[in-house]
């Protein structure tokens, strides 16, 4: 199949703001240093299963940049 694959994160900063981060498959992330790169405070880590079905209606494994039509109080910031 011709084309790129990308790497889709739902992302969650110590305020508890979500972040919808898609990069490149081979791309390698350092949660540690991509926060002031996106505007998060620190410790960013993953967001819950629970998270993902309550505000962009998917389960995890589903998650495409598309699903932020489903976040209708516009919690997730994209980057």
């Amino acid at each position: 199949m011709s084309g790129t694959f990308t790497k889709n994160l739902l992302l969650k900063d110590k305020k508890g703001r979500l972040f919808l981060v898609v990069a490149h498959e081979d791309r390698e992330l350092d949660l540690k240093s991509l926060y002031s790169r996106i505007g998060a405070s620190r410790s960013l880590r993953f967001a819950s299963a629970e998270q993902m079905c309550e505000v962009l209606k998917i389960v995890p494994g589903a998650l495409t940049p598309l699903a932020v039509l489903n976040d209708e109080e516009g919690l997730v910031t994209g980057n």
